[in-house]
């Protein structure tokens, strides 16, 4: 009985021990900077993205950011706050390894995401961006010419990935219905064009008055509110095709123009003033197209 109360110590001591070896770091938080890798937000001026021969560059300009590689873009500005966020909060927890061997059990060797921060005195710090520690819910980092291999803030890649797409704005519209003062439809010889007049519209196909139902005006001018882009063509439509109708939108201080165009193969949009091609759902075009109809 008595050596089998030691054989149980024994087996719970050595147990404790190997998940304290386990969990415990190479060396502590007081042995390094826990911002090593932190940016200051003001200072910061240009962000880069590598990962598997994919290069993103963003930049900032005057006043706001610009994707520059590997085209020139619009950011979506949830993107940019997300990126923005994680660089300059980025926090390192513990020193997980000091052995090159073991990059790759970390992901960061040549497979791991490289992020380049250049600042406004032209100083740049690059780190690589490893795995991701799931169970306790952080990733791993490494400095390019550096062994170390740290645990730290986890990277949030469910939004911030290789594909630029995911890093460009998808917005056609967001103007809110109750800015809207008048909205023009143009399509081929027919112009559609719908007035507020205080709590109803006035409605006028061709110079003369008609009747439009108010739901068809609503829903329009609840899409134009949150008017997004199902995904970005590859080559402007607008170059082969005449648009199928166009949008005239007048605010109290600006009026915005978007383009429609329906193809065999799916529907477009298109700002001006952005010189953007958006690909959108057949329904979008439709919800306009509507608004034209006897």
């Amino acid at each position: 009985m008595k050596k089998n109360f030691i054989y149980i110590i024994t087996i719970v001591i050595l147990s404790a021990a190997v998940i304290i070896l386990l969990k415990k770091p190479v060396k502590t938080t007081d042995e390094f900077d826990t911002q090593l890798l932190r940016a200051d937000s003001l200072q910061l001026i240009e962000i880069t993205y590598e990962h598997n021969g994919s290069r993103i560059l963003l930049s900032k300009g005057l006043d706001k950011w610009q994707i520059r590689e590997p085209g020139a873009y619009e950011p979506d500005p949830n993107t940019v706050r997300t990126i923005l966020q994680f660089a300059t909060g980025l926090t390192l927890k513990n020193i997980i390894s000091e052995k090159p061997e073991k990059f790759s059990k970390f992901g960061v060797d040549s497979t791991g995401i490289v992020i380049t921060l250049r600042k406004q005195d032209n100083s740049r710090m690059s780190y690589i961006i490893g795995n991701d520690d799931k169970e306790r819910n952080y990733s791993f980092f490494r400095l390019p010419e550096d062994n170390r291999v740290f645990l730290g803030t986890l990277f949030p890649r469910y939004r911030i990935t290789s594909d630029v797409k995911s890093w460009r704005n998808k917005a056609i519209s967001q103007i809110r219905p109750a800015d809207i003062k008048a909205l023009s439809l143009l399509s081929g010889s027919d112009v559609l064009e719908i007035s507020r007049n205080n709590d109803s519209w006035s409605i006028l196909k061709n110079g003369k008055e008609v009747s439009v139902g108010k739901e068809k005006i609503e829903k329009s001018l609840n899409k134009l509110s949150a008017f997004n882009a199902s995904d970005f063509p590859s080559v402007d439509p607008f170059k082969d095709y005449a648009p199928g109708i166009t949008l005239m939108i007048s605010t109290v201080n600006t009026k915005h123009e978007i383009l429609l165009l329906k193809t065999p193969e799916s529907s477009f949009a298109f700002r001006k003033d952005k010189s953007q091609a958006f690909k959108i759902s057949d329904e979008d075009y439709a919800v306009f197209e509507d608004l034209l109809k006897k």
